[in-house]
């Protein structure tokens, strides 16, 4: 196989922005494109030379699709990722990719009975803001705390719609769940979660907080459906100083070091940085040519969806859940 010949299904997000990612790679042609959405659907298709249908059994059926992008509503990412599977397919899930650690295992098993390339999308753990944080981390010493607050708007979004978002902290607060672990390069022991979901006015909050081995508290707030500007605003405090990222403040593309030898201010070079394109290359690398170097490791991406389960069920039961047993 010279070229990867992907199905997409659902375009809306960042499936259509991966799509195009793939129609632009030089090993990789998307050849399908499956959608609810009639028109926006026929558009993407007709953007990338590709044949549109509203039928996802038809796309699996076709043997000039050899993987499929899956980039439908939370909920649906494993059904829909298990009938490609099933049908031969590779499979590459925008995140969350499941809503439970048990989902993850049955999809790995799939991929791994049947030589199959499976890709956990995680962008999240290559992102510019945990990256640079890390980098930035020995000037404030020992890490104590990391605190965040996310206000977006969003109002006419899946982001809140619980039916289409599925676990709150699948499909929101794991940007910053990702971000703590991959800083701390550890796992929280436990987690505390509260929920107030009005799907009448589509205003959504989640609050979540965890403890680290190392002794580290790690806070979050995330809301959708403000009807005022958002913010974003991250604070890493240690024993010499803090790391700020604040929308509010500075800009989307800066990071603040606040320490005690100093105050200084970090480009990040897009907040994304290369994340996205790194996944489509490493995904066609795979599938092409046996690439075994995953984007994110099975390992990584089970724990952090065992993490969000976990803070789902707090959330759902009034309690605190211990992870480790």
């Amino acid at each position: 196989m010279s070229e990867l010949r992907i199905g997409v299904v659902g375009v809306g997000g960042m499936g259509g922005q991966h799509a195009s990612m793939y129609g632009a790679h030089p090993r990789a042609q998307v050849s399908w494109v499956c959608d609810k959405n009639e028109e926006a659907g026929t558009a993407k298709a007709g953007e990338l030379g590709a044949t549109f249908t509203s039928d996802y059994a038809e796309m699996l059926g076709r043997e000039d699709v050899d993987a499929v992008l899956v980039s439908v509503p939370n909920p649906l990412h494993f059904p829909f990722a298990l009938q490609a599977l099933e049908a031969g397919k590779h499979v590459a899930i925008e995140y969350p990719m499941t809503q439970t650690a048990a989902q993850y295992d049955e999809l790995c098993a799939a991929a791994d009975s049947r030589g199959l390339v499976l890709q956990d999308i995680l962008t999240p753990v290559f992102e510019a803001q945990p990256l640079k944080m890390i980098e930035l981390a020995p000037r404030i010493g020992k890490i104590m705390t990391m605190r965040s607050v996310y206000i977006g708007g969003a109002v006419d979004k899946w982001y809140t719609s619980t039916q289409q978002r599925g676990n709150y902290f699948a499909g929101l607060t794991i940007h910053n769940i990702v971000y703590y672990n991959v800083l701390l390069g550890e796992s929280p022991t436990w987690v505390d979660a509260a929920l107030h979901c009005d799907d009448e006015s589509r205003m959504h909050s989640g609050l979540y907080m965890s403890g680290y081995p190392s002794g580290v508290l790690a806070f979050n707030e995330w809301h959708m459906g403000s009807r005022k500007a958002g913010r974003w605003l991250w604070v890493v405090e240690g024993e010499k100083g803090r790391l700020v990222y604040d929308t509010e403040l500075f800009s989307r593309d800066e990071i603040r070091l606040e320490a005690v030898d100093g105050d200084e201010t970090f480009e990040l070079g897009g907040i994304r940085g290369t994340a996205h394109e790194d996944s489509v290359a490493g995904f066609v690398a795979q599938v092409l040519d046996g690439s075994d170097e995953p984007y994110v490791t099975r390992e990584f991406g089970r724990d952090t969806m065992r993490i969000c389960e976990a803070a789902q069920r707090s959330a759902d039961e009034g309690r605190r859940v211990y992870l480790n047993g």
